[in-house]
């Protein structure tokens, strides 16, 4: 199973360091895939959660572990001529992504070889959870860790 670095963190919640370029090259070093937050405004790209912060490159943004979220038409837009692994939601139960694996809004069911965001919150067994595709989370260190032991018992 993947376990996806939810904008980078790796060890919870942290307002100042995710989505930041920095937080997201720690993730990927430490090899988990990383979903991100990308704006487009004025043929640039930006990281951001709630607004554009942080802008990157076209290049930078073409790592094939990252499962990127557009936050405005405009990124979806651009995201939509590329080959890039993407996707748009907002409060919709599930969506697709680019590369059609479904991935499933905070505490909805789950579904095979879909993507669970945000276990940690939630009561999942992790019997639901070996289902998945892939989880992402604010505490992917913890996750690999308790699958590692669950799976040598």
């Amino acid at each position: 199973m993947r376990i996806i670095a939810h904008r980078g963190l790796t060890d919870g919640p942290d307002n100042v360091t995710e989505n930041t370029v920095p937080q997201i090259e720690n993730a990927l070093h430490q090899g988990f895939d990383c979903e991100i937050d990308l704006w487009r405004l004025n043929d640039r790209l930006y990281l951001g959660h709630d607004k554009p912060i942080e802008e990157v490159s076209e290049n930078w943004v073409a790592k094939k572990s990252f499962w990127i979220h557009a936050k405005n038409d405009i990124a979806l837009q651009w995201l939509n001529n590329t080959e890039l692994n993407y996707f748009w939601h907002e409060t919709d139960h599930f969506t697709l992504t680019s590369k059609n694996i479904i991935w499933v809004y905070m505490g909805k069911p789950i579904l095979a070889n879909s993507i669970c965001v945000m276990p940690e919150h939630f009561n999942f067994s992790y019997e639901e959870l070996r289902k998945c595709y892939a989880i992402c989370t604010d505490y992917p260190k913890r996750y690999k860790k308790k699958l590692a032991a669950l799976e040598d018992e």
